[in-house]
């Protein structure tokens, strides 16, 4: 799945442009698909001078969160599963209901590895 720093839309898939605004991911597309640097003027492939307009870059702001974010939360759920666990062992001899919430554990850590790839 790809983010569109343009229009903020989702693609599914590893697509080569958004289908919301139809701004290329990371590189220049001539009608044929040929990939070409994002300075570059005219097809390096065919020729073509009709280039698709690539989507805006990070800012410094936007790589400085991407860079804190993915590790910090991916910490903090290392440390949640830890902490779950310890505690979990201790009480399923009392109490088989208390292993519940890891089934909402194991959500945050599918929503973890779905975003990451969108952060990316």
């Amino acid at each position: 799945m790809r983010y569109c720093r343009s229009c903020q839309h989702l693609t599914p898939g590893r697509p080569n442009f958004c289908t919301s605004c139809g701004r290329s991911f990371d590189h220049k597309l001539c009608p044929r698909r040929h990939r070409n640097a994002r300075d570059t003027e005219v097809c390096a492939v065919c020729g073509s001078s009709d280039l698709s307009p690539p989507q805006r870059r990070r800012t410094a702001g936007e790589w400085s969160v991407v860079a804190l974010v993915g590790p910090l939360v991916f910490l903090i759920l290392i440390a949640a599963s830890l902490l779950y666990l310890a505690v979990a062992i201790s009480t399923v001899p009392n109490d088989a209901e208390a292993l519940l919430p890891v089934l909402g554990l194991g959500l945050l850590w599918i929503a973890f590895v779905l975003t990451a790839g969108a952060l990316r």
